[in-house]
């Protein structure tokens, strides 16, 4: 519906200067209109008349050929475009894998404009983006479409966008499908699984992603492989089995370090140092994590180093360094919020809240939470809102406000039990026994609250 003005590149083939002499001439001629401006960048549309009647002027001069030609060009510039918007990310080409269709790219000093904010670009594109996958799929471009639905994962993961992530993904599973691409089918499916898996589906999610690795097996993709089981690990370890989710961060592990994807290697590192923690090896997860930081260092992925420095975080708070851990959660929210990873920002303020409330800053820590649930409900991250009711339930039980504590833990153990979360299950009805024999505790719980435990109790 409206666009940059360097689509007019690929569009007429030329040069983005002259491109955009055209597209001013065309203002001036009153044939195309400046819809708004975005920082330096003005973004052009058509009036609906004009865009009726250039429709029918395409359909009458224009062959099928050219103008599967021309569409091309343009879808191939937005590959070139997301690809490198990712790589100024991330740091590189981690945690992806790409396909074989053809890059188209641009002048570098139109490249640097426009990626100057590389996840602002990937938001202000959004629509054009979606579109753009639509396109390649109805034009049977099937390596393109799975390789730019794949890439824009980077803004749908980081600001919540499940259904467009969902949408993109299953019209181009759909065209690979149709046009036997394997290598394209198994891409869609690891990517649809992690998307179950961030929406904590985690039966869909193991199906689709040991579906995914097998298939990337049988093409003899490593890093497609590797980064499926990182990925299934994941969903072991969520549901307790932490010997399966450990063997397959290992295997993940030794792939994704043949392939150097040091992002990827950074993540497992950072899950496996969470293990130990879950199995209360303090020292072996801070190791762990080290060798993570250093992954990342060498990565640059300022969001995964963060992740690890949570991590490090709570590793420290397990064994009651509040100092280190404050530190540690302090770094992390610095790089949380200069990325603009609202996910992040969710986990690590939880983190600060427990600092503050094991200084004794009650009302501190409660209003972080608050905050951090606030954080978490628009990015749909529902793991994060579950222990951040465990956590306001904990502070809310320590100043003896018991009524409150056991709403807040009847609605975490409502997560965990629809996302079959053991640990985090088992912990809940841990706190929530402990709540019902405190000193004091004897007021009627909330119906809701006694519902859910009777429920969790019995399963």
């Amino acid at each position: 519906a409206e666009f940059a003005g360097w689509v007019a590149a690929p569009l007429l083939d030329v040069a983005a200067t002259e491109a955009e002499d055209t597209l001013e001439f065309l203002v001036d001629a009153q044939l195309v209109d400046v819809e708004v401006v975005k920082g330096s960048r003005p973004r052009y549309r058509l009036h609906d008349l004009v865009r009726v009647y250039s429709q029918e002027c395409l359909a009458e001069h224009e062959s099928t050929a050219e103008r599967a030609a021309v569409l091309g060009r343009v879808l191939s510039t937005w590959l070139f475009l997301v690809e490198e918007a990712h790589r100024r990310a991330y740091g590189g080409d981690h945690t992806l894998i790409h396909g074989q269709a053809p890059r188209l790219p641009l002048e570098q000093p139109v490249i640097d404009r426009e990626l100057a904010d590389p996840i602002q670009w990937f938001e202000d594109e959004r629509a054009s983006l979606i579109t753009a996958v639509r396109q390649a799929a109805g034009a049977g471009l099937d390596e393109l479409c799975w390789d730019l639905a794949l890439t824009l994962v980077t803004l749908f993961e980081m600001y919540g966008y499940f259904d467009d992530w969902r949408t993109t993904h299953e019209i181009a599973l759909a065209v690979t499908q149709h046009n036997d691409n394997r290598r394209g089918r198994a891409a869609m499916l690891y990517s649809l699984g992690t998307l179950h898996m961030f929406q904590y589906e985690l039966d869909e999610a193991h199906g689709r992603l040991g579906l995914a690795g097998e298939l990337f097996r049988r093409v003899g993709d490593l890093h497609g492989e590797g980064l499926a089981l990182r990925n299934l690990a994941f969903v072991d370890r969520i549901q307790g089995r932490l010997d399966e989710a450990m063997t397959g961060y290992e295997k993940a592990l030794a792939m994704l370090r043949e392939v150097n994807d040091s992002t990827a290697e950074a993540h497992v590192l950072s899950n496996m140092a969470q293990i130990h923690l879950d199995r209360g090896l303090i020292a072996e997860g801070k190791r762990t994590m080290a060798d993570g930081l250093a992954a990342v260092e060498r990565s640059g992925n300022r969001r995964v180093r963060a992740q690890i420095l949570c991590r490090l975080g709570e590793a420290n708070l397990q064994i009651g360094e509040v100092t280190e851990a404050e530190y540690a959660f302090t770094r992390a929210l610095e790089t949380v919020r200069s990325v603009g990873d609202p996910v992040g920002e969710c986990y690590v303020l939880r983190g600060l809240a427990i600092v503050r409330w094991r200084q004794g800053s009650h009302d501190a820590a409660y209003e972080m939470l608050e905050q951090a649930m606030a954080i978490a409900t628009r990015a749909h991250e529902y793991l994060a809102i579950g222990r951040i009711r465990l956590s306001l339930g904990e502070v809310a039980a320590d100043r003896g406000r018991h009524a409150c504590a056991r709403e807040h833990f009847a609605a975490a153990l409502e997560i965990f039990e629809r996302m079959r979360a053991t640990r985090w299950r088992e912990q809940t009805l841990r706190l929530m026994d402990e709540v019902g024999a405190a000193p004091g505790s004897g007021e009627a719980a909330d119906d809701d609250a006694a519902a859910a435990y009777a429920r969790a109790s019995s399963g």
